[in-house]
């Protein structure tokens, strides 16, 4: 090899090194530990069981209201049918 060949190729291995330092340090620094997990794993737990009460409740809600649509229905049809 000629001498700027070699210059280029020592540029080259020290552009890599310091390439491959760096997204491994972005690799380590965006990875998870297994507490982080355990905390999302909590979160999740907890927006689910909120959201089983709400949907519990607004379906509560919705028999309510539909029993009392029937109720309404059924006086204007009686009305219609005594007449």
């Amino acid at each position: 090899m000629d001498r700027p060949s070699r210059r280029y190729a020592g540029y080259f291995v020290i552009i890599h090194k310091k390439i491959t330092e760096g997204s491994v340090e972005a690799t380590i620094k965006t990875l998870a530990t297994k507490d982080d997990l355990a905390k999302v794993n909590d979160d999740i737990a907890k927006v689910k069981y909120d959201l089983s009460k709400e949907i519990s409740n607004s379906v509560k809600w919705m028999f309510v209201f539909w029993i009392g649509q029937v109720g309404a229905t059924l006086a204007i049809v009686f009305l219609f049918l005594k007449k």
